[in-house]
């Protein structure tokens, strides 16, 4: 951010939205929502920014158009180099990396939210550098109507993708993972105290701050803190605010930086006059997060700077947490040895129980095999003759499980989907090549290699801590070519970094294999990008809904690929990391099967 030129003392210009709402429509009240957000656009102000304040005191409410209407004035303005979002309120996910922001009418009414992912990709093409979202939401679990429906919206400009200038920093007051993980309304609300907010400011109110450093360029010289010093303080620190609290509260932030100097998110405080910023050390007694209650001490030591900053407490029990981490990957990890042999295309169930498997333009049968897991069901897929002859290339197949949900999932040639559910949420869908095939024999000699990685990016996804550049190599280089899963995942979690020219190469390499369809997640990451984006009714992609449930965050009305479907699906969603529906999202489902309204 050019934020001193030689000689000059004019600061480049920052602005500010802060958004404060302690009563969402039907859901219990919080009582330090408001109070955060002023508390921040105190902080603002002082830092020398134009700042906007919209909370919810003295019955006030706070309305999505107030959002975008302040939004929209700071990028129209065409002076401001950074823009901080705040917000502190009720929230949920539906999706790992999927959060909404229930404004004041939500989630009565469904639009009275903000879509966060769908806000930090516009605001990439918003013409400001420097974006920063903090989101210090008391998150929910989503049982079912109506927090499924919430749908949100934008709050930045609706404007063509082009060539991306802004990057975009997110602080999250914990972890976007599973929604399967989130606690009740009654129990979140009851645990949250803004906890995430005070720790922040404290920070960047700290006087002489040993996370401070100097501004290059900067005349005078100026002592700034930026987003990636404040990731390691923020990401260790709350957790241990936590539990001084309560040794029951855990709480965890995840913070995603795009940003390094000279692009900063605050400009430090001084050094109290003739004294050494003095080392704070703060004695705490926790269970800490992962330790299955065992009991745990230590101390957090703030030093001065250029000291090290943050030693580890003396018992954190990090073999715990690996431990837990490969059970999750063993769970998912694919078995190339449990194969069919005599299946070419079918699918295989673990952790539940089938109810209903319809996939027009196939026959369905159980193959038989002692290669196979006595705890899985095996089904395998043959053209039927019809279809054949007739030219018809069918891509998709409902799976309802016991309990009534479900999933559309794309049939693939040559490839058996490998699908893990637990409480009727689908967690994975591994895409393997079947064995008679020609792939299997490329992919057979690094197969090992490939189901470790593509288990690994699985768990990190549900984790919401992914990161596509660690799986770029096992995707590209590994033999056997096209792999649908981990595609999958590494053009996701480059589309959250906005990384869309990355997305498009992993889109085209894939396109290049012409034996299969086109996955729709594909087509709706790079859809805004494309020149002429194909009409949705006529597009043949697998299987014309998103797969992964990050996608229904982006596949907005202006989206080229919206179908009036997606409106009937979206309110039906169970929040997962694949996507998977209610028992009535599944009837719509198979309604548009026959006659084919997805093919």
């Amino acid at each position: 951010m050019p934020v001193f030129q030689q000689g000059e003392k004019t600061m480049a210009k920052r602005a500010a939205v802060c958004i404060g709402v302690n009563r969402a429509e039907g859901m219990t009240p919080l009582l330090a929502a408001a109070k955060g957000a002023r508390d921040f656009a105190n902080w603002a102000t002082a830092q020398g920014c134009d700042v906007t304040l919209l909370v919810d005191e003295d019955q006030a409410e706070v309305e999505s158009i107030q959002v975008f209407k302040a939004v929209r004035a700071v990028i129209e303005a065409g002076i401001y180099e950074q823009l901080l979002i705040y917000f502190s309120g009720h929230g949920i996910l539906l999706a790992p990396g999927t959060e909404y922001w229930l404004l004041s009418g939500a989630p009565q009414n469904p639009n009275e939210a903000v879509n966060l992912l769908r806000s930090m990709d516009a605001a990439r093409n918003a013409g400001i550098p420097h974006v920063i979202f903090i989101s210090d939401a008391c998150r929910s679990a989503v049982p079912g109507a109506p927090l499924n429906g919430v749908i949100g919206g934008s709050i930045f400009l609706n404007r063509a993708m082009g060539p991306q200038s802004g990057e975009v920093d997110v602080f999250f007051a914990t972890r976007p993972g599973d929604p399967a993980w989130e606690v009740p309304e009654a129990e979140s609300t009851q645990r949250y105290r803004g906890l995430f907010t005070d720790c922040l400011l404290k920070a960047l109110h700290a006087p002489g701050s040993p996370l401070a450093e100097q501004l290059p360029g900067s005349v005078p010289v100026l002592s700034v803190i930026t987003s990636r010093r404040l990731k390691p303080y923020l990401e260790e620190q709350v957790p241990r605010e936590a539990a001084a609290i309560s040794i029951q509260l855990t709480q965890q932030p995840y913070v995603q930086v795009e940003t390094a100097s000279p692009k900063f998110f605050a400009v430090a405080m001084p050094p109290l006059p003739g004294k050494e910023p003095p080392g704070y050390r703060h004695e705490f007694k926790y269970i800490y997060r992962g330790n299955r209650g065992k009991e745990s001490r230590g101390g957090l030591f703030l030093p001065a700077a250029g000291s090290v900053l943050h030693p580890k407490p003396v018992d954190v029990a990090d073999e715990l947490l690996a431990l837990k981490f490969a059970r999750e990957v063993a769970k998912l990890r694919g078995h190339p040895d449990r194969l069919p042999l005599e299946t070419d295309t079918g699918f295989i169930l673990v952790g539940t129980v089938i109810q209903t498997l319809v996939a027009p333009g196939w026959e369905i049968d159980r193959p038989m095999g002692r290669n196979q897991d006595a705890n899985a069901q095996y089904f395998r897929l043959r053209r039927q003759p019809t279809a054949a002859a007739a030219g018809l290339s069918p891509r998709t197949v409902l799976l309802q499980f016991e309990g009534g949900t479900g999933a559309l999932l794309a049939v693939l040639s040559g490839f058996i989907g490998v699908v893990t559910v637990e409480e009727g949420r689908v967690l994975n869908v591994n895409y393997m090549p079947a064995t008679a095939t020609v792939r299997y024999q490329a992919y057979e000699a690094g197969a090992a290699e490939r189901e470790e990685s593509k288990a690994r990016a699985a768990v990190d996804s549900r984790h919401g801590e992914f990161n596509p550049v660690a799986f770029s190599a096992a995707l590209f280089k590994s033999p056997g070519g096209f792999d649908p899963t981990l595609s999958l995942y590494v053009a996701y979690g480059y589309a959250q970094r906005g990384k869309y020219s990355e997305v498009a190469t992993i889109r085209n390499w894939l396109a290049e294999d012409h034996q299969l369809p086109p996955l729709f997640d594909m087509e709706l990451l790079t859809a805004r990008s494309q020149a002429t984006p194909v009409a949705a009714a006529s597009f043949p992609a697998a299987p014309q809904t998103p797969l992964l449930a990050q996608g229904w965050a982006l596949l907005t009305p202006d989206n080229p690929l919206y179908q009036p479907l997606h409106g009937r699906l979206r309110a039906h969603l169970v929040p997962a990391l694949w996507t998977t529906y209610t028992a009535e999202g599944v009837a719509i489902a198979l309604t548009a099967l026959q006659p084919p309204e997805i093919r």
